[in-house]
């Protein structure tokens, strides 16, 4: 690991009041006012980070659609809106994010199409928008291809046997891969080539982990400007590259403690020199992650006889969401936890997900009976990820002459 990471972490951590203060010396005041278009009553949610360093949720009324947030913000931040939601699914219709600076904005919003959300007085959301224009040949090809996989698998289910939709499948899995490669290279280039944008950290951040190398990662971070380098997501950015130094195949896994669903306390380190572990991030929000769930349910299933121990740690907030999500997907059988009842070093933290460099979901993390990461993956994909998982456990059965028949 280089030294500079560790020395930059060092100072964060042990000068929390410097940055506090120069966070509050720079406190910007932003004012949003706006309108909801197909709704006149009701309430809307603001929910960021402000200046302070502290959690905000700030709900204000509606008025003939009209509505006006006040805030104090120290840097442009990515903040979560929300009205009248259908459910606590992420793409909720009524549930949407922009790009916050200081000064006066203008957001409008229409009822059940937050997403086509429009904020002028914001530079960092126009960088963001123009960002989102460049993906939208690939995406409306993705879309299109989606439904053509989605009417090929029905048409398969009374005739499997079709040597013409058992290609035209394959065919368009194809291209399904090529549309969402173009759009992982177009979002690498995006934070590679705009040092000086908030938006280069926050894009950085939820994709490093699958989009770039270690290497790349230092090279990238390096090349952003101080500014955006002591942003919010600049730091989130470099913890998440000292967090990926580590976490890599052979080395070994970070130990922890956690409470589990029943309330018992079990540590990752019991389970070295007995048990296989597989830890399964996800969350119940995510859909891919419960499209993978069956999947990992079959693997545990087959191998648990042969020492294979699952531990599936979400990072749900709400209790009673986790629990019922748990029981409808049929998860009971193995450990379950959630991130913020995870103990590190001092007592109850959420940085489990830094310390595993955790930065999308679903991600798998295979390790061996020593204790050492034996395979990694982010993301869901039945023909390669699943199939690669089971076949480094495979091996590592193997290796220590566990019988498989």
């Amino acid at each position: 690991m280089d030294r500079t990471l560790l020395i930059i972490l060092f100072i964060q951590i042990l000068c929390p009041t410097v940055i506090l203060a120069q966070s509050k010396s720079a406190d910007h005041n932003f004012t949003i006012t706006g309108k909801v278009i197909g709704r006149d009553t009701g309430n809307l949610v603001l929910m960021y980070q402000n200046a302070s360093g502290n959690f905000i949720k700030d709900t204000v009324r509606l008025e003939q659609g009209n509505f006006k947030f006040n805030g104090s913000i120290s840097e442009p931040i990515r903040v979560e809106v929300q009205g009248k939601l259908k459910s606590f699914s992420m793409d909720d219709p009524n549930r949407t994010w922009i790009f916050l600076e200081p000064g006066d904005m203008q957001l409008t919003l229409t009822e059940k199409k937050y997403y086509y959300a429009r904020l002028t007085g914001s530079k960092t959301q126009l960088e963001f928008d123009a960002y989102h224009k460049s993906l939208e040949p690939y995406q409306i090809a993705a879309d299109s291809i989606r439904m053509g996989l989605s009417k090929v698998t029905k048409a398969m289910d009374s005739t499997p046997e079709s040597l013409e939709l058992n290609n035209k499948f394959a065919e368009l899995k194809l291209k399904s891969r090529e549309c969402y490669a173009a759009i992982d290279k177009k979002t690498v280039e995006f934070f590679s080539s705009n040092p000086n944008s908030y938006v280069s950290p926050y894009l950085m951040a939820q994709t490093m982990e699958r989009l770039i190398g270690l290497d790349s990662a230092k090279i990238i971070y390096n090349n952003f400007s101080e500014t955006i380098k002591n942003s919010l997501w600049g730091k989130i950015v470099l913890q998440n590259i000292i967090a990926k130094a580590q976490v890599i195949t052979g080395n070994n896994a970070p130990d922890f403690t956690a409470k589990d669903i029943d309330g018992r306390i079990m540590r990752l380190s019991q389970f070295k020199n007995k048990n296989y572990i597989l830890l399964d991030f996800w969350g119940s929000w995510c859909v891919k992650c419960l499209k993978q769930t069956p999947y990992l349910k079959k693997m545990y299933d087959i191998y648990r006889a042969k020492g294979l121990e699952m531990i599936s740690i979400s990072n749900d907030s709400d209790e009673q969401i986790w629990k019922r999500s748990i029981e409808k997907h049929d998860m009971g059988s193995w450990y379950n936890i959630k991130s913020n009842d995870v103990m590190l070093q001092s007592g109850l933290d959420p940085a489990i997900l830094t310390k595993y460099s955790i930065a999308a979901y679903p991600t798998v993390i295979l390790i061996d009976k020593r204790g050492k990461i034996i395979y990694m993956h982010t993301g869901f994909d039945e023909d390669s990820g699943i199939k690669a998982l089971e076949d480094h456990l495979l091996e590592a059965l193997k290796r220590d002459g566990v019988q498989l028949q």
